[in-house]
């Protein structure tokens, strides 16, 4: 399983449910990488993005029952869910953080953007560093890197 994460210097993954940057360059990579691929999300994620066209997105949610079924959207299909076993094995983690932290023991590539600056936020990322064998800068940008970590 992949995932895909930005984060601050100082470990910072969002404010009020939003990531408090803005970097269209990182935004193009994100849709490069999901584009007409599954996507796992949390509720809570979801609940404040905008629509994400051409992916089938997994909303993981402790209030569903099992599968709620599919909800088509434009060319975005939804399945709401709290059964994790069935999310497809090729699904791109893409938050937030307990859902991170949900599916880290499956994660083999992660792959996240370094933003070189400290941003005030009310969700932080856990160190997870130690989960990979090996990391890869793939990208630089004016303000940060992508950094490849694999298991």
């Amino acid at each position: 399983m992949k995932a895909i994460m930005a984060m601050s210097s100082n470990r910072c993954i969002g404010k009020d449910g939003k990531i408090p940057w803005h970097h269209k360059e990182d935004f193009q990579w994100f849709k490069e990488f999901t584009i007409n691929k599954n996507i796992v999300i949390g509720r809570n994620t979801y609940s404040k993005l905008p629509i994400l066209k051409n992916r089938t997105i997994w909303v993981i949610s402790k209030t569903i029952k099992e599968s709620a079924g599919a909800i088509c959207d434009t060319s975005t299909m939804y399945h709401y869910t709290s059964n994790i076993d069935i999310i497809p094995k090729d699904a791109i983690v893409a938050g937030g953080k307990s859902i991170y932290e949900l599916f880290m023991p499956q994660i083999t590539e992660f792959y996240v953007t370094i933003i070189d600056k400290e941003y005030e936020g009310d969700t932080y990322m856990s160190e997870f560093e130690h989960n990979f064998s090996t990391q890869e800068v793939i990208k630089v940008f004016d303000f940060g890197k992508i950094i490849k970590y694999t298991r």
